[in-house]
């Protein structure tokens, strides 16, 4: 059984915030993976190196051909996030500043795959009053056109509802909203797999 799991916990890393981890792979392995990333970021302040232990001791349990997809964030009060994705949907960021999009793209394999693999690279940046960060899974990726069975939902119909939301200024439970809506309209109210988005919108800096 596959599962698309999703969990935020605190984390020290940098001056302590929050961590929003997407998974996507077998439900044991999946619930195994959480608690190993819960452990790893409480005692390794460094994102990258986190993800790697938690890699090289999950990867030698899996059968072959078996691997996790995973995406995580570490959002700090300040606005600062690191994110690292190994094997999921890119997530996508909209910047209220200029209304600009970019997708979180691939920073490894996805664990499992390479037992050994050491994860470097992150992508690091800050979010702004008013800035968008959308995680979700294939199956909003992978809607298909009621009309059309060659066409998909795709990152361009995200990112249209995105850039919509984010000019009348929606709040991130009625993007959530929007985002569902606007698939299963697509699609005809028909899902070809589970559908799971989580949204972070920066509020107004501290003290404004």
């Amino acid at each position: 059984m596959l599962d698309d799991t999703i969990a935020a916990i605190a984390t020290p890393l940098g001056e302590g915030g929050l961590a929003v981890i997407r998974l996507s792979g077998p439900a044991v392995l999946a619930a195994t993976a959480q608690a190993g990333l819960r452990a790893f970021l409480r005692v390794v302040n460094d994102l990258p190196q986190a993800i790697t232990l938690l890699n090289s001791d999950i990867g030698p349990r899996m059968d072959d051909g078996r691997f996790l997809t995973l995406f995580t964030a570490v959002l700090e009060r300040d606005g600062r996030v690191q994110m690292i994705n190994a094997g999921q949907t890119p997530p996508i960021l909209w910047r209220a500043r200029d209304g600009s999009v970019e997708s979180i793209k691939g920073h490894g394999p996805a664990l499992g795959m390479m037992d050994e693999f050491e994860y470097k690279e992150n992508h690091e940046t800050r979010l702004e009053s008013g800035d968008l960060l959308v995680i979700f899974s294939d199956g909003f990726a992978e809607a298909r056109s009621i009309s059309d069975p060659n066409a998909l939902f795709g990152e361009s119909g995200m990112q249209a509802v995105i850039e919509g939301a984010g000019r009348d200024k929606l709040d991130a439970a009625q993007l959530v909203e929007a985002l569902v809506k606007s698939a299963l309209e697509f699609a005809g109210g028909k899902r070809e797999d589970d559908m799971t988005v989580v949204v972070v919108r920066r509020t107004a800096e501290p003290g404004a």
